[in-house]
Parts: C-alpha cells; sequence; structure tokens
C-alpha cells in the first residue's frame, strides 16, 4: 500500500510516496523519478507500479522541486542543478543506503 507523506528538505515541504515499507533496510529502495513535464507528478507517473513494486522492494517516489505538491520555488536559475540537489538531499535525509533510480527516457540525465 502507498501512503502520501511530507518531509522537510533544507526547508522544502517535499512530498513523496513510500511502500513496501517491510522491506526496507533488507532488499534495496527503488527510487521512482517522475518526469518534469508541465503537470509531472508521483502519483500520476506511478500510481499504477508502487503496489506491484512494493511486494518485493521498498519504494520512495518524490514529487521534484516545484512539482506535484512539494513546495514551489520561484527563483529561474539554475533549475536543473537545483532539482537534483534537492533529491540528492531527499535521498541523505531518508537514509535509503543502497538503492535503483528508476526514471522514465525523458528524465534520464537526471539520474
Amino acid at each position: 500500500m502507498k501512503e502520501a507523506k511530507y518531509l522537510s528538505v533544507d526547508g522544502i515541504r517535499t512530498h513523496y510516496f513510500e511502500a513496501g515499507e517491510p522491506h526496507r533496510g533488507k532488499r534495496p529502495t527503488i527510487l521512482l523519478l517522475h518526469s518534469a513535464e508541465f503537470g509531472g507528478c508521483a502519483e500520476f507517473s506511478w500510481e499504477r507500479n508502487l503496489s506491484a513494486l512494493a511486494e518485493q522492494f521498498h519504494v520512495l517516489a518524490p514529487d521534484h522541486l516545484g512539482f506535484g505538491l512539494t513546495d514551489k520555488i520561484f527563483d529561474f536559475n539554475d533549475q536543473f542543478g537545483r532539482r537534483i540537489r534537492h533529491i540528492r538531499r531527499f535521498i541523505e535525509i531518508m537514509e535509503v543506503g543502497r538503492f535503483m533510480s528508476w526514471v522514465p527516457p525523458c528524465q534520464a540525465a537526471c539520474a
């Protein structure tokens, strides 16, 4: 079962889904990164995958900075770099350990 949660990442309210919590620390975490086109968010991108993946893995699906229900930052300098740093800090704060990322082809550079 997926559960919507919030976490503060360096003062940014970050929305994410977590599923497969019994596998946390026992099996690798799968980090699902949604695409960054207009309207992109974890819920719509991964709603059909979360439960199936959670049967075997711990799964995290955060909304990128400025997308979905994560805080919006109105600063247009280094948007791509800021999103990468935000996700990196999310992973550190969640103390994920080993993980695999799964991204749509248009987001592969972010991974």
